[in-house]
């Protein structure tokens, strides 16, 4: 069962969170998804300026993605979930940039990444309004994670890279799986929904995949 953590208590170390997506069109799952492209173009830009070559998850021919480039039909099932990484007080300092498919995906692979930060690389990035600044880091030449927001200031930006690579090696990852909020209210009113037709209730939950 899911036990959402409680916001007003500030965590002792940095933690690792996880989401999961029912449908393409969760608004969740679309302000991430609208995030990380604007992730990709600030690092095609800065591959331009610096003639490097672009991390080949950005290549969505190549990104270990579920599909997320081709438009599925609406009865499609669907699902996806991602890892967030959260500093003492509770803001998201970084993401991924996989849409995995499953939660249980999602905290295998950023075990594995937990086991191989010392091999990140940091690549600092402008985001789509002037004075933004952003970041992302590759494994491998991969693009495994990004900032969580965008910074007014390349310093300060820089510091909460270096931060955020710091923190995943020892954060701790959480056991529970948080439904995103579409998700949440909609078993709510499937809930109020069998409530008035004399159905049992709670037969949809909220927490992650067995």
């Amino acid at each position: 069962m899911h036990r959402p953590i409680d916001r007003g208590t500030v965590a002792s170390t940095p933690y690792i969170a996880f989401t999961e997506f029912r449908s393409r069109a969760d608004r969740a799952l679309n302000g991430w998804s609208g995030f990380r492209e604007h992730v990709r173009s600030g690092a095609r830009a800065m591959a331009e300026l610096t003639a490097q070559t672009l991390p080949r998850s950005f290549d969505p021919r190549l990104a270990p993605l579920v599909g997320d480039d081709a438009p599925a039909p609406p009865a499609a099932p669907f699902t996806g979930g991602i890892w967030r990484l959260l500093a003492l007080n509770n803001r998201e300092i970084a993401r991924s940039l996989f849409l995995y498919e499953s939660a249980s995906a999602a905290s295998d692979h950023v075990r594995k990444l937990q086991h191989s930060a010392d091999g990140l690389e940091v690549h600092l990035i402008r985001g789509p309004v002037s004075m933004q600044h952003g970041w992302y880091a590759t494994l491998n030449n991969v693009a495994v994670m990004s900032c969580g927001r965008w910074y007014p200031a390349a310093g300060l930006c820089h510091e909460s890279a270096v931060y955020s690579v710091t923190a995943l090696r020892s954060a701790r990852v959480a056991p529970d799986v948080a439904a995103s909020a579409a998700r949440t209210l909609g078993a709510l009113a499937a809930d109020r929904l069998r409530a008035r037709t004399g159905a049992p209730v709670g037969a949809s939950g909220t927490g992650a995949q067995s």
